[in-house]
Formats: structure tokens, sequence, C-alpha cells
């Protein structure tokens, strides 16, 4: 057990480390808005013991060490029950991204669960944190997870307009574009 808390704790330090990192907030934030976080997990069902309570402790002690090191970074998370059903998780994530402006969605403990809900953050560009799903249909065959790369510049300061408004987006570069088999990458110093 501890070494699942330890785990778990890792993974949700990177995960606020990564949403309050200047190149990923690029989109203009309302005055510094909180990051929000949603957490969807099971709180009464047969998934409990092994997410529920013990994952919201979890994330709730990573987030007040963070905001010990950031206290001008402020982080809110909203917590809910699935009730082991996709279509209910969805629902929920929708109404966290669309209406109240989550920037991740963390858990996700069952594999549709998380299948469903990956379709909705690719959408909407958002960041999913998954600590248990048994699935191997989230990363492609060599267990790489392709996603689109930004070309970012650095602002000169005069140009900055809030804290989080450092760098310019010159170019969107698709996944598809930059992954490619080896036989096809057509690279001269590769020989397949």
């Amino acid at each position: 057990m501890p070494n699942t808390i330890i785990r778990r704790s890792l993974l949700v330090v990177s995960g606020i480390a990564a949403l309050s990192a200047p190149p990923f907030i690029y989109r203009s934030r309302a005055s510094e808005a909180a990051i929000r976080i949603g957490c969807l997990t099971d709180l009464n069902g047969p998934y409990a013991g092994l997410v529920g309570e013990g994952s919201v402790g979890s994330i709730k002690l990573v987030i007040e060490d963070f905001q010990h090191l950031h206290p001008d970074i402020a982080v809110e998370l909203v917590v809910s029950d699935f009730s082991l059903k996709p279509d209910v998780s969805l629902m929920i994530t929708r109404g966290w991204i669309d209406k109240d402006g989550d920037d991740a969605i963390i858990d996700l403990p069952l594999s549709p669960l998380a299948l469903g809900v990956v379709s909705v953050l690719e959408d909407k560009n958002k960041v999913g944190l998954f600590t248990s799903p048994a699935t191997n249909e989230l990363t492609r065959a060599d267990g790489q997870v392709p996603r689109d790369m930004l070309l970012l510049e650095v602002k000169q300061s005069a140009a900055s307009h809030s804290t989080w408004d450092t760098c310019s987006i010159l170019s969107n570069l698709p996944a598809d574009a930059l992954y490619v088999p080896l036989s096809t990458g057509g690279c001269k110093l590769i020989h397949a």
C-alpha cells in the first residue's frame, strides 16, 4: 500500500508541475484563475479500496505540498464518483471541462472509463493522469503515446502581458507527421 500512495503522489506532483509549467499554459487565464483538477474515482464500489478516498487523500496532500512550494499558483480539486459507468464518467468529464474549465482529469481507475475519457481530453486539449487502467489501447503498439507538438518562441519581457504569457506558438506539428515507422521515415542514417 505505501508504494501505491508514493507512486500516485509522484504522478499527481508530475501532473500539477506539468499543468503549472509556462510552456503548457499558453492560453490566457482570466486573472490567473486556479488550476482545476477533476478526480474521477470509485468512492463506493468494488474499486474503492484501490482508489477512492485513499486516492483523494493522496491528491490533497500533494496539492498542499505543491502550494507550499508555489503559493502564487492556486489549485482546486473536485471529486466525483462515476458509479462504475463509463457514460456517467463522460458526462461528468464534459461538464467539468466545458462548463467548469477543468485543466486535468485524474485517477480514471478502469480501462473502459479511461478509453472514453481520453477521447474527450484529446478533443479539448486537456491532460489526463491515468493511475490504473489495464489496457494497452491507450498507447501505440510500441508503447509510445503520440501527441501533437508545439513549436514555441519565447517572448521578450515587454511582449508578455501576464505571468504565464511567456511563449508564442509558431506552429502546431501533428503527431501523425512526427511519428512514422522507421522503414518509411526516409532517414539516410537508418538502415532498416
